[in-house]
C-alpha cells in the first residue's frame, strides 16, 4: 500500500526537521516546499494525491497566502497550520480558511506525529523505538 502523503510548506529548518522525523515515525511520505515558488509548483503539479498539508505561516514563505490558495483549490484536503503568531490570530485563520489545527512554535515530533495520524492515518505506523505501533486508530489531540 502507498504511504500517506504529507506536504509541508515551511522555510524553517526546525519545523522541517521535526516534520521529517514525525513522517518517518508514522511511515508517511513527506514533500517539502521551502520557498513560495516551490510551494506553488507543488500545488500546480502534485496536489491531487496529497492527504494532508502543513503550512508554516512564516512570512518568508508567504504562509497566509498559501493557506488562502489551499482554501480555494483543495477544500477537502486537511490543512494544519504552524505559527509564531498569537493563538487568537491563528484561530481566526483556521476558522476563515478551514484549517483543522494550529500549532505554536516550537512543534514537537510527537505533536506532528499525532496530527499526521489523526488527519492521514497510516497503515503501519511505527513507535519511537522503530517497532510497529500497537494501534492504528487516529490519535486524539487534547483540546481539539
Amino acid at each position: 500500500m502507498k504511504p500517506k502523503s504529507v506536504v509541508l510548506f515551511s522555510a524553517d529548518p526546525a519545523v522541517q526537521e521535526t516534520a521529517m522525523s514525525a513522517a518517518g515515525r508514522r511511515r508517511h511520505g513527506l514533500r517539502l516546499g521551502a520557498t513560495f515558488n516551490e510551494a506553488v509548483a507543488i500545488l500546480q503539479r502534485e496536489h491531487e494525491d496529497v492527504d494532508l498539508f502543513v503550512v508554516d505561516l512564516d512570512e518568508k514563505i508567504h504562509g497566509v497566502s498559501l493557506v488562502s490558495m489551499l482554501d480555494v483549490l483543495l477544500q477537502s484536503t486537511p490543512v494544519i497550520l504552524v505559527t509564531e503568531f498569537e493563538p487568537n490570530y491563528c484561530a481566526s485563520l483556521c476558522a476563515a480558511h478551514g484549517a483543522r489545527l494550529c500549532f505554536g512554535k516550537p512543534v514537537s515530533t510527537d505533536e506532528f506525529a499525532r496530527a499526521f495520524e489523526r488527519f492521514a492515518p497510516s497503515e503501519n505506523p511505527v513507535t519511537t523505538d522503530g517497532e510497529p505501533a500497537k494501534t492504528t486508530s487516529a490519535a486524539v489531540i487534547p483540546g481539539n
